[in-house]
């Protein structure tokens, strides 16, 4: 596992990435490392969204499909899930955390922005410039 993150405006902003040797175990490995996280955080009633991402993927047709087994099975899906909460830090105290799950092919990418109040101010511009290259 790879990650990055920072500390600015009373948030912490962290990006995940994984790769998985198995494509035929991508989702089921997102859909635990999801899990996991939202027990860490002791998340109660997100908010779930499916959200396009025009951006996300540059150099990719709108029209790419993936069919299993075809050369297209990496090309990434537009969507990705967001995720707002009400969380637990580990030592308990309260926090908000926004998170995104997206995944091309064998990798996966988490991206977190968690804070005391987060704002559309501390949130916009990553989630919505988020592009994988």
């Amino acid at each position: 596992m790879e990650m990055s993150g920072c500390e600015a405006g009373g948030a912490l902003y962290a990006i995940s990435h994984v790769h998985v040797a198995d494509l035929d175990h991508a989702a089921s490995t997102q859909a635990a490392w999801r899990q996991a996280t939202l027990a860490n955080l002791q998340a109660s009633s997100p908010k779930v969204s499916q959200l396009q991402m025009a951006n996300a993927f540059p150099g990719q047709s709108r029209n790419a499909t993936t069919n299993r087994g075809s050369s297209a099975e990496s090309a990434p899906s537009r969507e990705f899930i967001l995720e707002t909460m009400n969380a637990n830090r580990p030592d308990g105290t309260p926090v908000q955390a926004k998170l995104a799950w997206l995944r091309k092919g064998q990798d996966i990418y988490h991206v977190a922005v968690y804070g005391d109040k987060l704002d559309q101010e501390k949130t916009e511009l990553l989630f919505s410039e988020l592009h994988l290259q």
